[in-house]
């Protein structure tokens, strides 16, 4: 059984996300991400989608977050009040997640590694350019089970479930191109330092777009469900808290 001290950092934690603003922004950066994706995958950009994608990133996300804390400010604090709480510091979650930071690292520099050693490892780079969107939205759907622990928060714990589910449903994907477009083991064969043979260039290519279609549609799919939670979330609490009975309470 939780104590109350426990479940009330559980419920500030939550009052956070109690008017939907924060998954209204995840899920429109995270749609316009699938649009992007979508786009490059099809080739339908004029210019590198990169750029569309930094452009979201560096000045959408900041942006957006200054554009949650005016809306909390004129909208939520002056309905329910303002509820403050200590936050670890970055250097604390350092030391906390230390020994997370140092596997990712270490599991990086041996893929490099083995590539360089290896051919069937340069095989294993090749079709698990696929895999990419699935491992993100897995760990993107455990961070929302974590968010869920944290916050008592059950629809965060259904967004949790339903990305892991699409994320199986992205693996099943991956699998069943890369069974489709099968190489011979010779086309690995040969040292690293020697020209790329034109079968892996074009399967590379291939893989790579079929990368950016599974991640317009994993994108689109968490944005999509996001948006939708936050709007329906954002009315429910304004429907719920009305200005003019805060504006007469106060």
């Amino acid at each position: 059984m939780k104590n109350n001290l426990e479940l009330a950092v559980q419920r500030t934690r939550g009052y956070w996300y109690i008017d939907g603003l924060w998954e209204i922004l995840s899920g429109i950066i995270l749609a316009l991400l699938g649009i992007i994706y979508a786009t490059q995958s099809a080739n339908w950009l004029p210019f590198p989608a990169t750029d569309l994608k930094n452009t979201i990133l560096v000045l959408g996300l900041p942006l957006g977050l200054v554009a949650i804390t005016w809306l909390k400010q004129n909208i939520t604090y002056q309905r329910t009040g303002y509820v403050a709480y200590k936050q670890e510091n970055a250097a604390s979650r350092l030391q906390k997640n230390w020994k997370i930071l140092t596997l990712v690292f270490g599991a990086l520099f041996l893929v490099i590694i083995l590539v360089l050693v290896f051919p069937w490892a340069r095989a294993a780079v090749l079709y698990g350019i696929t895999w990419l969107p699935a491992l993100i939205g897995l760990g993107f759907s455990l961070s929302l089970l974590s968010q869920a622990r944290q916050t008592e928060l059950v629809r965060f714990q259904l967004f949790g479930w339903l990305g892991i589910g699409l994320s199986l449903v992205l693996a099943t994907l991956a699998l069943n191109h890369n069974l489709a477009h099968i190489l011979p083991v010779e086309l690995f064969a040969a040292p690293i330092t020697t020209a790329m043979p034109a079968e892996i260039a074009t399967a590379m290519r291939l893989n790579a777009d079929f990368a950016y279609w599974l991640t317009a549609l994993l994108c689109g799919s968490l944005g999509l469900m996001l948006l939708g939670s936050g709007v329906f979330t954002l009315v429910r609490y304004l429907r719920d808290n009305p200005a003019s009975e805060a504006h007469d309470e106060q």
